[in-house]
Order: structure tokens, then sequence, then C-alpha cells
């Protein structure tokens, strides 16, 4: 189903959108799938909403009830519930207020004070794809649970943490509810993000070394959620060290012949492009990334023992550099 927060989606935004004012809407609109079910992967904040309805009809109670005593109340999340601030504002301790970065006033604000994000005030009736507050304490007894047997049977948790197959025989690296990957040096890892006018998040679990990740920000433009980073830190027993003085050398870019420098400084790793100085950090023996733009991948390619090209991976761009130095 399309993306019910999309802005051909018309709503009246003098009153809460919420679950039920949702599914009358999809009833009387009509709008096409994306595409048919089992042909595709795509995720769905739609889909998740109107989980959480079919939820309520089948327990014949709030969502946010059923979470607390099937989920929470077992794994003694005392500080994890449904709450949408807006639709139903209650006094929290110690509570968290979402910001994100306003150009015009040049400091953080709220989103709902924010033209570009004010959406949030009227949507903030809608359950099921969001809307669960939560702490990193909190999630870390989630982590610890889902190894045992107490909320669910190992058939479930293989369902939870596997990938399915399409009809064309296809593969897509999704469970119910986790992105799955599997990695030849840190082994099998689910995760997810989250994000929200005001809040990012982040959970990443390594299934085979009983690590986890958990990051949560209440702040939305100017987040950096350096997970590579914390993947690097928490995996530095695994990772092979290369030796740092074999990098060191000028690499030209194939297509536009700029230069990117590498070097030693003060015992670390250093990139120089285009006048801008970064660290870089390893991450598998041939594989390193820009330590606060996580984004640009550095692949090793090694020769007679020698480093002699480099791949530059950023989003579909691949680059191709010749050591020349």
């Amino acid at each position: 189903m399309p993306e019910y927060d999309k802005e051909e989606w018309i709503y009246d935004r003098s009153q809460f959108t919420t679950n039920d004012s949702l599914i009358h809407y999809l009833c009387r609109v009509k709008p096409p799938l994306l595409f048919e079910p089992g042909t595709q992967f795509s995720y769905c904040n739609t889909g998740y909403a109107i989980l959480a309805s079919i939820i309520e009809r089948v327990t014949n109670s709030t969502f946010n009830n059923y979470l607390i005593e099937k989920i929470f109340n077992k794994v003694e999340m005392s500080r994890t519930k449904i709450y949408r601030p807006r639709y139903s504002p209650e006094q929290i301790d110690n509570y968290a207020i979402g910001y994100v970065y306003s150009d015009s006033l040049q400091k953080n604000t709220t989103p709902d004070q924010h033209e570009d994000h004010s959406y949030v005030v009227h949507l903030d009736g809608i359950q099921g794809d969001g809307m669960v507050n939560s702490t990193a304490k909190d999630l870390l007894k989630w982590d610890r649970v889902l190894y045992s047997n107490k909320l669910l049977t190992d058939e479930t948790k293989q369902k939870m943490f596997g990938s399915s197959e399409l009809i064309d025989g296809g593969e897509n690296k999704y469970g119910y509810g986790w992105r799955i990957e599997n990695d030849d040096l840190f082994g099998k890892i689910v995760k997810h993000s989250g994000g929200w006018p005001g809040y990012a998040t982040f959970i990443e679990r390594y299934l085979d070394s009983d690590k986890t990740i958990i990051v949560l920000q209440n702040n939305y433009n100017n987040f950096n959620l350096n997970t590579k980073l914390l993947r690097a830190i928490l995996h530095a027993d695994l990772i092979p060290k290369t030796n740092k003085n074999n990098l060191i050398g000028r690499y030209e870019f194939e297509d536009d012949k700029t230069v990117l420098n590498i070097k030693i400084q003060d015992n670390q790793l250093i990139g120089v492009y285009n006048g801008d100085s970064f660290n870089l950090i390893q991450l598998k023996s041939n594989i390193f990334f820009i330590e606060n733009q996580q984004s640009v991948v550095i692949e090793l390619i090694e020769l007679e023992s020698k480093i002699s090209m480099i791949k530059w991976h950023q989003g579909n761009y691949v680059g191709n550099l010749k050591r020349i130095k």
C-alpha cells in the first residue's frame, strides 16, 4: 500500500488523523497498490498502522494496553509505552523533547513550530508504525529477552530474523520488523533505524556474537548516527589490522584526475581530498570509511602485496583511484 504520510494524501489538518480515520480514508479513496503483494518489498508505514488496528480488533484492547500486558510488563520495561504527546498529553518525568533545526531562527526548535515539520501535530494520532517511547535501558531488556523463549518461540524468532521469499524466487532482506544482513566477518546482523521530526533511532543486534548497538537521539536535522564507527569500536578485536604505512601515498581518480592523499598523523590514518581532511577508520581488512561521513566506503585493491588501487564507494557511484606515488 502507498505511504499515508505523502503529500498527495489529503487530510483535514484541523483535527488529528487516527488509525480509524486512516482506514476510512483508504476505503474512500482506494489508492492503487504500489505493486502486487509478494512481488517486491518496500517498507510500509501504512501496513504497520493497519497491523496495530488489527491487533486492537482481535484482542478487544487498545494497542498500548496490549503491548504493556503482553510484552513490556513481562520484560520489566517500565519506561516504555505508546505515547502521543499532542494527541493525548501526559506528564512524564525526564521526557526527552525532540528538536529540529530552524534555518530562519538559527536555532533548534520543536517540529510543531517548524513549517516543514508541523505535520507531526495532525499525524500524532496514528500508532503502529511508531509512537513507542522507550529508553536505551529498556531496549536492552528487549534485546536480552529475544535470546530467550520467554516471549517468543524459536520458530517465531526464526521468522522474525529470517528473510522471506518473493513469488519469483527472489529474496528480500527483511524479516518481521528487522532488516537482515549476513556478514562474512560479523556474522548475522538484524537491525532497524527509525526517524520522525525530532528523533532519530537505531538498533543493531549481532546474533552470533551477542553484541548490540542502541542509539536514541532527540535531534533530527543535525543527527549523525555513525553506526559504522560504533560497529568498528564494538568489534575491534575481530577486525584484521592493516599496516597503515602500506596505504600512505597519492591516489588519482580515473574520471576527473583529482587526487586523494593518504597520510599518517598522530598514529591516525588521514585522508585529504579537495582541501578537506578526514579520519579513515578501518572496518575490515580491506575496507575503510570516512569517520564523519560513513556513506563513503574506501575499498583497498592489493596487487603483488602492495595497495595499488582504491575503489571509492558513495551511493551508486564507484570511483577508481590509481596509486600515483
